[in-house]
């Protein structure tokens, strides 16, 4: 296939963390990316910090750097690695910027590394709103009026000749980070000191303000040729000024007519040739719902939420395309399927079918909540089956369910329109669904079959049917059945399957003996805050163990968008009792069901095990009913150690895949612990009576496959925190640091193979286990992510400020090296903020903890630190021979000459580490509470926070790692070596 000259080696930056305002289909594309690379013969040198992701299996990449993404760390992986190539379009934003750093940086032409996918100008483009106009003005595109000021006197002159309200950017985003919108003098005049001041160059870019406007993007695709096709087209359904992220998502586009589409697509591939990317690119557009004007807004090139988006509703694997024209294919040589050629040179030789029809005979819909975190994507044949499918696996918040009430109330769709800004035919359709719900109540007579079908088709579940109804849920099913309502599950062109009851109900292919057995695994659900994407990680490795067992693995998940490339045979729906029944049900119409495997999905799924198991289902592995265990005890010793242990049972005998030690205390939720494998302070005894404890709990419970177990070590006695059958969400963890699929190994066991068989085939370890590692094992650190600073409550607050009781956290990311003190400096580094190798330390110790904190405080001052304390805590302090700066608490106000507060510090950058430990109460009912002031203002400013005793002294020993210098960089195929030797 001819080419340009390909490069013979190719380094692939990856996002990161999974964090709030970033989903989980950076892992597909990452993963389709290095699948296509190596297709080509190419060497694939990966550098991600996440294991929760297929990307960073050692499968895909020849050497795979689990560390943080940094350019500092891209560095020392180019200068080891020396690749020819850096596609940095398949890592979100954080590619993207560290492409640039190395660029800047002299990196790329010193180590003689060229960029593919998207070009300096391009990424520049992405983050500079300055460049971004002049590209898209060049191209012929309308753009926001606006005006670069570098004076608030500028400011003021400039908005009086835009006119109120005026939005202000920073010339300089990173995305996450928008406009805020300024409503007269007074708020410009704040806004705009905090961004001429925070910003690189001093600069702030006013533009008019498109608050309400309509929003739109354009997903497309360009080769070296110049050839542009446009793959897809997304409506948001809430007007400009609210985030994308916190809107539901249409594709394809449903309001545009024509020839706006005509012009916007015009528009758009005019931008991408000027912007000269050689892949994917999205492109964001405004349109005025009063005048027609249309603007563009921004563009990101590589993969975006919303081009996984537009992958699902197309069928076209767009992170494969894009990888493949990055490398310099054409798309006339990748023969779109679909898509209409023009033949000519230079000009749009694609498009989706026309605005208003789904494409080709459905609609997706995405909701994605940041406030709540829930995301959830269904496919339909209309848009009120698909949006109503997409909100059922979510609670009932959100503005459209305030639509939905206010419909009931009885508000118009002119009302509704002019409070909230969604176009009329959105409303419309909304307005329709409770028009069918008020039939669904109301029938009584002969014509109630005929309204069901109607309620089914305008996506009712069984459940509101039933409150409409007066009736029993499972009276609503069984009504159902007997008057032959129920879905079809017609396909996407990439063969997703989806139900609709627009679509006849007949068998998904003919009934044969030779099929085999088929076994459905239940994904996690909507990626939310507190649950990543380990869940479809874990899926993933099972339907690949299970294909190879010779099963025929079917995944039900409600994010398509996640998992691996060429995985199971998909179903994109909810996961509820009523959606996983008729899949089931399907099924089972065109061969045998062997069972249903929902033990790696989380809570979501084993919350469906027993109403499953009661309707016939047979579950894989553990029984859908197992002895419950006993409370744990509800307040533990301060210094108590807590455990987590992820092991494998198979009914006789229990392999030990990891013991791991939380580092920084115990926490509520299992997701959010920095912990350490293998554990750093734990004896061989304690060891021994942890793994008998664990195969104890696991015959009682009568697991099959994986079971996660949570101790705490305190003065001498074990207590057990928690056990469940499954998968905990250090499993990925786990397995990247051992080396040992234990997701595929459990869903052996779960066929009936037990753990010597697995050890026989080279699945386990032929000897030994996670639970005896011997000497020299590098150290793994897991630690999770907090959302970035753009990122904030309603009222301006970070969501990540919570104690450690509370949890924030969707992302986790792994730090690996020889120490402790490395790893989890690394682990840090990777969290963001990194911990700092000098400065100033800001601390305010609760009474309980300030003995304990006194020797860690003195190694911290003893490296070179300035302590800046709170009153109580520097008196300790100073009385143990520690100098400490009295700095004022954050209850006492400033001082009577305007000294300022703790967190007036915080704010101003003043220290490089801030150090709080919670109180148990306030002192007085009422009373400020300090450490939560302190930890907003540590997360506002995106500086590192230590909130527990444990956490201290890890920080303390990853601050004396940092101080010694950066360690060097290792893959996972060299541990591996290490290992094996």
């Amino acid at each position: 296939m001819p080419r340009r000259s390909a490069p013979g080696s190719v380094l692939v930056i990856g996002p990161g963390p999974v964090t709030t305002g970033q989903a989980a289909e950076l892992d597909s594309a990452g993963t389709q990316a290095c699948r296509v690379l190596r297709e080509e013969g190419l060497r694939v040198t990966v550098v991600d910090s996440n294991p929760a992701t297929i990307t960073t299996d050692p499968e895909q990449a020849d050497a795979t750097y689990l560390e943080p993404v940094t350019a500092e760390t891209a560095e020392k992986v180019i200068a080891k690695e020396r690749p020819d190539a850096l596609l940095p379009t398949v890592g979100g934003r954080t590619a993207l910027a560290i492409a640039l750093a190395l660029n800047e940086s002299g990196v790329l032409a010193r180590y003689g590394v060229e960029l593919i996918g998207a070009d300096i100008d391009t990424i520049r483009a992405g983050r500079d709103r300055g460049a971004f106009r002049r590209i898209a003005r060049r191209a012929g595109a309308e753009v926001a009026r606006g005006v670069i000021c570098r004076s608030p006197a500028q400011c003021q002159t400039a908005a009086d000749d835009l006119g109120y309200p005026v939005a202000v950017w920073p010339v300089h985003h990173a995305g996450g980070t928008g406009p805020r919108v300024a409503h007269d003098r007074r708020e410009l005049s704040a806004l705009a000191d905090t961004a001429l001041t925070a910003g690189p160059a001093g600069e702030v870019l006013l533009e008019e303000s498109l608050l309400g406007w309509k929003t739109f993007e354009l997903e497309l695709l360009r080769d070296r040729d110049g050839d542009v096709a446009v793959v897809g087209s997304t409506e948001y359904l809430e007007p400009m000024g609210s985030h994308a992220g916190d809107s539901i998502a249409v594709t394809p586009a449903m309001t545009l007519s024509e020839r706006d589409h005509r012009r916007m697509r015009d528009a758009a591939a005019a931008v991408t040739a000027g912007l000269g990317v050689t892949g994917g690119v999205t492109v964001r557009f405004a349109v005025d719902p009063r005048t027609g004007r249309m603007t563009a807004v921004a563009t990101k090139p590589g993969t975006t939420r919303s081009s996984a988006l537009a992958a699902t509703a197309t069928g076209l694997p767009l992170a494969r395309i894009a990888t493949r024209l990055a490398l310099g294919h054409t798309l006339r040589e990748l023969h779109l399927p679909g898509h209409r050629l023009n033949g000519l040179r230079g000009q749009t030789i694609a498009q989706p079918p026309p605005i208003g029809e789904p494409s080709p005979d459905h609609v997706v819909v995405r909701v994605s909540r940041f406030a709540s975190g829930g995301e959830s994507v269904a496919i339909g044949r209309s848009f009120p089956e698909a949006l109503h499918k997409a909100l059922r696996p979510l609670a009932a918040d959100g503005r459209i369910n305030q639509v939905h009430q206010a419909i009931r109330a009885g508000a118009t769709v002119d009302e509704l329109t002019a409070a909230t800004g969604i176009d009329p035919w959105f409303l419309e359709q909304i307005a329709r669904v409770e028009q069918v719900a008020r039939l669904v109540a109301e029938e009584r007579g002969a014509a109630l079959p005929q309204t069901l079908r109607l309620a089914k088709r305008h996506g009712l579940s069984d459940a509101r049917i039933a409150r409409l109804r007066g009736m029993s849920e499972e009276a609503v099913r069984e009504l159902r059945r007997v008057l032959g309502i129920r879905p079809g599950y017609p396909a996407t062109s990439a063969g997703c399957r989806y139900s609709s009851y627009a679509a006849e109900p007949g068998a998904l292919s003919q009934p044969s003996t030779d099929t085999p057995p088929k076994i459905i695994i239940l994904g996690g659900g909507p990626t939310r805050t507190g649950h990543g994407i380990d869940s479809d990680y874990l899926c993933a490795h099972a339907g690949s163990a299970l294909a190879a067992a010779g099963y025929d693995p079917v995944l039900v998940h409600c994010a398509p968008a996640s998992g691996a490339d060429g995985g199971p045979r998909l179903y994109c729906e909810p996961l509820t009792f009523e959606d996983v029944l008729e899949v089931v049900a399907a099924e089972q119409a065109t061969g045998e069901v062997a069972g249903v495997l929902l033990h790696l999905g989380g809570e979501t799924p084993l919350g469906l095990a027993d109403r499953l198991a009661e309707a016939g289902v047979p579950i894989m592995g553990t029984p859908a009913a197992s002895p419950p265990l006993p409370d744990p005890p509800r307040r533990l010793p301060d210094d108590a150690t807590v455990i987590d242990v992820d092991a494998l049972y198979d009914g006789k005998e229990l392999y030990v895949g990891g013991i791991t030690e939380h580092v920084e205390g115990e926490h509520g939720h299992s997701g959010d612990p920095a912990c350490t494998l293998p554990p750093v302070t734990l004896g061989r005894a304690d060891l021994a009576r942890i793994r008998e404890s664990t195969e104890a709990l696991a015959a009682r419970i009568g697991a099959h496959g994986l079971i996660a177990v949570r101790f705490a070590l305190a003065a001498g006695l074990l207590h057990v925190r928690g056990a469940r059958p499954g998968a905990g969400r250090t499993v990925p963890f786990v397995s990247k640091a051992i080396g040992v699929p234990l997701a595929g190994a459990a869903a052996r066991i779960m066929l009936g193979a037990g753990i010597a068989e697995l050890r026989a085939d080279g699945t386990l370890p032929a000897a030994g286990d996670g639970g005896t590692p011997p000497p020299g094992t590098a150290i793994a650190v897991r630690a999770t992510a907090l959302p970035r600073p753009g990122f904030r409550t309603g009222e301006g607050g970070c969501p990540a400020t919570s104690p450690a009781s509370e949890t924030a956290v969707t992302g986790e990311v792994m730090g690996i090296a020889a120490g402790f003190g490395a790893a989890y400096a690394k682990a840090r580094a990777a969290a963001h903020p990194r911990l700092p190798a000098k400065g100033r330390a800001l601390v305010s110790i609760a009474d309980r903890d300030k003995r304990v904190m006194v020797l860690p405080l003195k190694v911290l001052a003893d490296t070179g630190f300035e302590i800046l304390a709170t009153e109580g805590t520097a008196d300790v302090l100073r009385r143990n021979g520690v100098p400490a700066r009295t700095v004022r608490r954050p209850g006492a106000g400033p001082g009577p000459d305007g000294e300022p507060t703790a967190v007036d510090r915080i704010l101003a950058g003043e220290p490089d580490l801030v150090v709080t430990t919670p109180c148990t109460a306030p002192a007085r009912p009422g009373a400020p509470d300090d450490g939560r002031a302190l930890r907003t203002a540590a997360a506002i400013r995106g500086i590192p926070c230590v909130t527990t005793v444990l956490g201290l002294a890890a920080a303390v020993q990853g601050i004396e790692a940092e101080s010694r210098g950066a360690p060097g960089v290792s893959s996972l195929q060299e541990y591996a070596k290490r290992r094996a030797r």
